[in-house]
């Protein structure tokens, strides 16, 4: 992965960064820490999990900024679930606050969701701050596992799509 991401920046290209640290597939922690901190000399962009920071590293957001822009990371968003989130561009670092009153049902992929609209607009060349705040960053991905009940039954799967005012969702 290293090389691909040297490869890519040569050619002109970007490399986003998914901090992602999951203890048990790492020998220890020191192991983790050192090997993330030699790609990191290759990101252009860190969307980062303020959980896996504190596994990692302890300390706040700002801490984790602030190593990264020593690593020579351009662009930093740290991500605390559902509270705020941070986003550090040049020597601007500014704090997003969280949308309020979202009842989450599950968790589950809502920070590669997040990454995946956060990227998409900056491919677009929207600012950060303003996609953060755009409904668009804050992906709601409904996932239902169609090969048990009852979301083996079409019909259901039909319903629950059908019960979601998307343009209501959309406004909020």
């Amino acid at each position: 992965a290293l090389e691909l991401a040297r490869s890519v920046r040569r050619r002109g290209g970007r490399v986003a960064f998914d901090n992602n640290y999951r203890a048990r597939l790492w020998p220890d922690v020191a192991t983790a820490r050192d090997a993330m901190a030699r790609f990191l000399e290759q990101v252009d962009i860190a969307l980062l999990s303020l959980d896996d920071e504190r596994a990692m590293h302890g300390g706040d957001a700002e801490g984790a900024i602030a190593r990264l822009r020593r690593s020579g990371v351009m662009e930093i968003v740290v991500k605390d679930g559902q509270a705020d989130a941070w986003v550090a561009t040049g020597q601007t670092v500014e704090r997003v606050p969280a949308v309020p009153n979202v009842r989450v049902v599950d968790s589950t992929g809502a920070g590669d969701s997040f990454n995946a609209g956060y990227l998409a607009a900056r491919l677009k060349d929207e600012r950060n701050v303003t996609v953060l705040r755009s409904p668009k960053a804050w992906l709601v991905i409904h996932v239902m596992n169609s090969t048990r009940k009852p979301f083996s039954d079409k019909r259901v799967r039909q319903a629950i799509s059908l019960a979601v005012d998307r343009q209501e969702v959309l406004q909020k």
